[in-house]
């Protein structure tokens, strides 16, 4: 009888896979449509930022099932369009949300047709982009000269922190980033994470710099939804950095 050997990808390779949250273990329509814990909590983060995008254009980078989107068109942005790898997010977020601007490709592959933004938002899609820097020169290319980009990416400490009986599995890459492979109730899923001067000096190479990087610790109402991460309350669990042109 034949033995057939079943190949794993490693933490770094399976988090730079386009079609990752379509694999089989992986139920994303729990935790990446709007009325998830985890999207209102990046929401309650971000709602203070679209105060400002009235009248503006939004690009969402890894925009999952464009949740983002709706929120930014409600917040009087006059275009909001996002680009987003899965097949199957894509799907859901057009049964959710029909008349949205979702086109299921990489950032890497993405063409605006000569279309810049005023503002630039990736939610936790950094952690699977690869080439940091080619990344951020796109986004000083896609940028106005007064826009500005919103990243959100796992905190370093938090990430790599035994916590919620999650199974987690490591990859150092340097002594700057890491990968990561975390197993929770809805599948296992795999980020690169990285200090935040790893994104400042990749924004700096690209023409733009780094003027706010915001602890995002879990907020009252998250922690009301979610009461796992009462024990984590004082920590940051991801960062939000905001990047002007220089």
């Amino acid at each position: 009888m034949p033995l057939y050997i079943v190949y794993m990808p490693t933490p770094l390779e399976r988090a730079i896979q386009p079609d990752q949250y379509d694999s089989g273990d992986i139920l994303w329509a729990k935790e990446g449509r709007s009325e998830s814990t985890r999207t209102k909590f990046f929401w309650e983060y971000l709602e203070s930022y679209t105060k400002l995008w009235q009248g503006k254009t939004i690009l969402d980078i890894g925009a999952g099932t464009g949740w983002l989107l709706v929120y930014a068109l409600e917040s009087g942005a006059t275009k909001a369009v996002g680009v987003e790898p899965s097949k199957s997010n894509v799907i859901q977020g057009k049964q959710d949300h029909p008349n949205i601007e979702l086109t299921q490709t990489t950032f890497e592959d993405y063409d605006s047709q000569g279309q810049q933004f005023d503002e630039i938002v990736a939610v936790m899609s950094f952690p699977h982009i690869a080439d940091l820097d080619t990344a951020f020169v796109k986004i000083r290319s896609l940028l106005t000269e007064d826009g500005e980009a919103i990243i959100i990416v796992p905190d370093y400490d938090y990430f790599k922190t035994p916590r919620h009986e999650y199974l987690i599995e490591i990859q150092s890459i340097d002594d700057v980033s890491y990968a990561i492979a975390v197993t929770r109730p809805s599948g296992t899923l795999s980020d690169i994470v990285r200090k935040t001067e790893v994104y400042g000096r990749a924004a700096e190479l690209a023409g733009l710099e780094l003027v706010e990087d915001k602890g995002m610790t879990p907020t009252e109402n998250q922690i009301i939804n979610a009461p796992k991460f009462a024990t984590v309350r004082d920590k940051a669990i991801t960062r939000l950095l905001a990047f002007k042109i220089k």
